[in-house]
């Protein structure tokens, strides 16, 4: 009995930590690290080590133990009490396993992906354009928030690569022509300042 009671009373616990889990895989969608680490760390891991602390109980709990509460219920209640009990305690078992698995796979994911942020902003740290996240293990509903980093990624370093190559040609003294694929914002900005150096290396060249 003290054990179930234990699940009961943690009951509120799990629906914050399915909660917190939602948010988490929205924070993670919409690409804000910082805040989903925070959540994480003062929301998901503390209630994660709650409702691991009741699913180990609940596998410590000894044969023995569970014998008798057996024999105490059925000492006490009528067989149509005990019968519709026992029925209960194993949906609850069926329910509690399930959860657990849920649990273990969700965070082993989460931390997959974090690993691999990780790892991306140590290349970028190091000058390493050409690193990308990894999707080889992460759970199948999940490789869109991968696919969604690189793809980021990779709009960040197309125009990066165009703007070396065009400085490489011109430091080799060569004359490329004028960079004409578009782009916006501070890219945008790049490439008017490398097709103005063009043009004015044109403009010294026809001068001399």
């Amino acid at each position: 009995k003290r054990l179930f009671r234990c699940f009961f009373w943690k009951a509120q616990e799990f629906k914050k930590l399915e909660d917190v889990t939602n948010q988490l895989i929205a924070l993670f969608k919409e690409n804000k690290k910082s805040a989903a680490n925070k959540i994480y760390n003062e929301q998901y891991a503390p209630l994660f080590s709650v409702v691991r602390d009741v699913l180990d109980q609940f596998t410590n709990f000894s044969t023995e133990e569970a014998l008798a509460e057996y024999e105490s219920i059925k000492a006490q209640e009528q067989s149509s009490k005990y019968i519709l009990l026992s029925t209960l305690i194993i949906l609850l078992v069926i329910g509690i396993f399930a959860g657990k698995f849920i649990v273990s796979n969700l965070n082993n994911t989460i931390n997959q992906i974090i690993t691999q942020i990780q790892n991306l902003t140590n290349a970028a740290k190091d000058g390493n354009l050409h690193a990308r996240a990894s999707s080889h293990d992460i759970s199948p509903e999940y490789i869109s928030i991968i696919d969604g980093f690189n793809t980021t990624i990779d709009t960040l370093v197309k125009p990066l690569n165009v703007a070396s190559g065009y400085i490489d040609e011109i430091a080799k003294g060569n004359q490329p022509n004028e960079i004409t694929d578009e782009y916006r914002g501070d890219f945008n900005t790049i490439k008017n300042n490398i097709n103005a150096l063009i043009s004015s290396l044109n403009e010294i060249t026809s001068i001399a």
